[in-house]
């Protein structure tokens, strides 16, 4: 699912619609600031399906190069809208990119990878923890 949601964005930030249907009435220009207008206006399945096609964009381009550049920033924003939509084994499954990614780069443990122990934790079962928790 997650990845049908990258695929169907445009570099509008709107799925489905291009840039000449909407033009932007306020500056939009980078992808952070449209990914905190999206939020800003409730439209979280937008806002992560932008953040998903910048982390397949770091992925490819560190694939390619053979060395992430460290932009956790959208990693962090999927997996913080994950858990307002209450999606645990998305936000898991974004987190875990993350490490894979980052892995060799990480001198200690980032806040994404000790966020990563905690979710795997609240979605044991018999675990009674409730809400979710900061970054």
């Amino acid at each position: 699912m997650l990845q049908s949601m990258a695929q169907a964005l445009t570099m509008t930030g709107r799925a489905g619609e291009d840039s000449r249907s909407h033009p932007a009435t306020f500056d939009l220009s980078t992808p952070s600031q449209r990914l905190v207008h999206l939020k800003r206006a409730g439209a979280y399945e937008e806002a992560l399906a932008l953040a998903l096609a910048l982390i397949d964009q770091i992925e490819q381009r560190a694939g390619a190069s053979g060395r992430p550049s460290h932009v956790s920033w959208c990693y962090r924003e999927a997996a913080a809208i994950c858990r307002l939509l209450q999606r645990p084994e998305d936000e898991i499954v974004i987190l875990e990119r993350f490490r894979n990614t980052y892995a060799e780069r990480l001198t200690s443990p980032s806040t994404l990878v000790q966020r990563l122990d905690r979710a795997k934790s609240a979605t044991m079962p018999g675990n009674s923890a409730a809400g979710p928790h900061p970054i």
